[in-house]
């Protein structure tokens, strides 16, 4: 891969203050002494040096010169974020973020995608790139040693929705197990023990174990066992292929509904399931909510086609944890071993009768 000869220059300046080799108010070349040292024109040089005073690692004073900055001084002028699925949900991360976060400080997007090769190679751009990141994570395994690494070489990043397991990173997450126990008991309370639960294979993402988990404890605290035949965990392709998603929700939905001791109410662990579930219903001809009383979380409601009275919905309060993502990122600017915090906003529980007025379960 070509690296431009500023980039070069930079990098290898700013590795030596990373280092120790450069020690806080250690003067650096001129830009004249730098082009004649590297055998660059003075425009490169130039450039080398306003990226790293972009990068805060470097003070610049007329009459004085550039000297190494310390620490304390390091600022927050560019922030990279790491995005997965660009709907509504991660829009609200960046008002909030964008919101808390200085004028001046620049943000650079990150297009991940839900995948974990790409988050790798983004991690491996912005950790000299940024002076902090953003990060909603895969959670794939694959990467945890790469971000721990980073921490510990002192690279700010805050984790948003998810955490990678076993990493002691700060993070701002939604207090998912928390809200799930309160929706799973509201259905409890109305006289479900049958209730099923769509979610995806990708468990180790720490949101969907933390949902899968609120199931698992609720039904277990309600008497009930043996709830396996009630669970469907559906491959990610096929979750954010709608045109390919449907044929499969809709015979999951089916084999459940015919079960001679079938479920009577439905816990899906995002909308993207839901959409499936609603057109599975209209196909099967299942009522919402007389046949099947449905709680999801409600994160990317473009998709539904619409929403049935009778489905309750877990809201998550996405601005509130993109600002505390963003305080906790300035935060983390300038400290020498910031010690990780983990923030849980909650979510809020509306049943469908809260929404909708009330409805009657026939």
């Amino acid at each position: 891969m070509f690296i431009p000869r500023w980039k070069a220059i930079a990098d290898l300046i700013a590795a030596e203050i990373a280092d120790g080799k450069l020690a806080t108010g250690d003067a650096l070349p001129s830009e004249t002494e730098m082009a004649r040292q590297w055998n660059v024109s003075r425009m490169t040089a130039h450039r080398a040096m306003h990226e790293l005073h972009q990068q805060g690692l470097v003070i610049r004073k007329r009459h004085v010169g550039t000297t190494v900055a310390p620490r304390r001084e390091f600022r927050i002028g560019r922030v990279a974020v790491f995005l997965n699925t660009h709907d509504f949900l991660e829009q609200a991360y960046l008002c909030g973020i964008r919101s808390r976060l200085p004028d001046e400080a620049d943000l650079l997007f990150c297009d991940v995608r839900c995948s974990p090769q790409r988050e790798a190679y983004y991690l491996d751009r912005m950790r000299k790139t940024a002076d902090g990141i953003l990060m909603i994570a895969t959670c794939d395994p694959c990467n945890t040693p790469i971000v721990a690494e980073m921490l510990r070489s002192g690279v700010n990043i805050v984790c948003l929705d998810s955490v990678p397991a076993g990493l002691e990173v700060t993070s701002v997450v939604s207090d998912n197990y928390g809200v799930c126990r309160e929706a799973l008991q509201y259905l409890v309370n109305r006289g479900h023990r049958r209730i099923a639960h769509f979610t995806e294979e990708r468990l180790f993402e720490s949101a969907l174990r933390e949902r899968y988990d609120a199931y698992l404890d609720t039904l277990a605290d309600s008497g009930v066992t043996g709830a396996d035949p009630w669970i469907r965990q559906f491959a990610f392709e096929n979750v954010w292929d709608p045109a390919g998603f449907s044929p499969v929700i809709t015979a999951e939905v089916a084999a459940l509904m015919r079960q001679p001791d079938h479920p009577t109410a439905l816990f899906c662990t995002h909308d993207y399931i839901l959409s499936g579930v609603i057109q599975a219903s209209q196909t099967l001809g299942v009522r919402i909510p007389e046949d099947l009383e449905i709680v999801s979380f409600n994160d990317c409601p473009p998709i539904v086609p619409y929403l049935p009275s009778g489905v309750h919905r877990i809201v998550q309060q996405a601005q509130e944890m993109g600002k505390a993502a963003a305080e906790q990122l300035c935060r983390l600017s300038g400290q020498e071993r910031p010690t990780p915090e983990v923030i849980r906003i909650s979510p809020v529980f509306f049943p469908a009768e809260v929404r909708m007025g009330r409805f009657r379960r026939l």
